[in-house]
């Protein structure tokens, strides 16, 4: 069974105005596992990617097994709800957040505020009340760990695509499940930088060689790798669960 790759669950229709009327429009409207629907110009369209249904839909998201010790979201998180789950492929420079930063509204550039009120920054908040996607998806759904930014980054095959006008990775597991993740380049302060030519990704793990930065992974479409950042940069976030 296949479904449209851009959705979970996909209602859609073909529809043309009447007759009479006094100008046509071929539509394609597109409803979401959330009730969202999407009306698109059949002429506005250029491709409809198809994929093998290896979403599930756990605790109101999408998530893909891709192999690896945790399974993965299939969009970033996006507290604006812009619904990236009907359309990952958005290199959406509003959702950077800074780490540890569970409201996600924090643009302060001073290292104290993350986490907010807290002076020494906790070794790991994956699965906190300092974890950003605990505290806005719930249930299981957490920052992944570094240690499983790594697993994604040597065990995952790294294809740079442009899908959709938006530009970043799919990343293939060993079982041959993928994610794509939109290079949404970062934020310093209120200022965003980098849409379409760099990908920065947060995991929940401080960095032990300075704690002033939060282990991350990081990539432009030549080099990719696991490294650190300074905490108050906003980065994209993709959310992981066992």
């Amino acid at each position: 069974m296949k479904r449209l790759a851009i959705i979970l669950s996909l209602a859609f229709s073909l529809l043309a105005l009447p007759s009479n009327a006094a100008k046509k429009e071929l539509v394609m409207i597109i409803t979401d596992t959330a009730g969202v629907e999407q009306v698109i110009p059949v002429e506005k369209i250029d491709s409809v990617l198809f994929a093998e249904d290896v979403c599930q839909a756990v605790e109101g998201h999408a998530v893909v097994d891709l192999g690896l010790s945790v399974k993965w979201a299939y969009a970033n998180l996006d507290l604006d709800g812009e619904n990236l789950e009907s359309a990952p492929y958005v290199e959406n420079g509003n959702a950077l957040y800074g780490w540890a930063d569970p409201t996600g509204r924090q643009h302060s550039t001073s290292l104290n505020d993350y986490p907010a009120g807290v002076n020494w920054p906790p070794n790991n908040v994956s699965g906190t009340e300092y974890d950003i996607v605990k505290a806005n998806w719930g249930g299981e759904w957490r920052l992944p760990t570094d240690e499983e930014m790594k697993e994604l980054m040597n065990l995952c095959t790294w294809t740079w695509e442009t899908v959709n006008e938006a530009h970043g990775y799919r990343v293939t597991g060993p079982n041959g499940n993928s994610i794509f993740l939109p290079a949404s380049g970062w934020r310093y302060g209120n200022d965003a930088d980098a849409q379409g030519v760099s990908g920065n990704y947060w995991s929940g793990t401080l960095s032990t060689d300075n704690n002033n930065s939060g282990r991350s992974i990081s990539f432009n479409s030549l080099i990719k790798g696991n490294g650190y950042s300074q905490r108050m940069y906003g980065f994209s976030v993709r959310p992981v669960r066992p």
